[in-house]
């Protein structure tokens, strides 16, 4: 059984790269795992902010497990401003093992709603 929560997300606009040029674009971030046609794994150099894998198809999922929502936050946009794209909240969050009763993984999914799951300069240009 996993015991690992994720929280999932879309990279609108992220069809206009490949997995290889995302990768390139995040690699100061952390340390690339790739994981074949699956992919790849970003581990950030901060270990406060979540392990992150990027998918086929533009998605994108957040290990947010015992971690903090707002470093979870302080990452996707940070994230989104080294992509240049926003990420959107997939609207599926995936969890597996047990709540760990802080509430972080609600807090996470309240933002995504409330803010329309656009973060850094992407939220920035809708709000002008």
């Amino acid at each position: 059984m996993w015991d690992l929560n994720f929280v999932s997300g879309y990279i609108v606009g992220g069809e206009e790269f490949t997995l290889e040029e995302l990768k390139a674009k995040v690699e100061p971030l952390g340390d690339i795992v790739g994981l074949g046609e699956r992919g790849f794994r970003l581990i950030p150099h901060n270990r406060l902010y979540p392990t992150t894998y990027f998918n086929p198809g533009c998605s994108i999922d957040f290990v947010i497990k015992n971690l903090y929502y707002t470093d979870v936050m302080d990452f996707i946009e940070e994230l989104t401003d080294v992509i240049g794209l926003p990420i959107e909240h997939s609207g599926f969050p995936i969890a597996h093992g047990e709540d760990q009763g802080e509430g972080e993984k609600e807090k996470l999914e309240k933002f995504f709603e409330a803010y329309g799951g656009k973060y850094g300069k992407a939220k920035q240009s809708d709000k002008s």
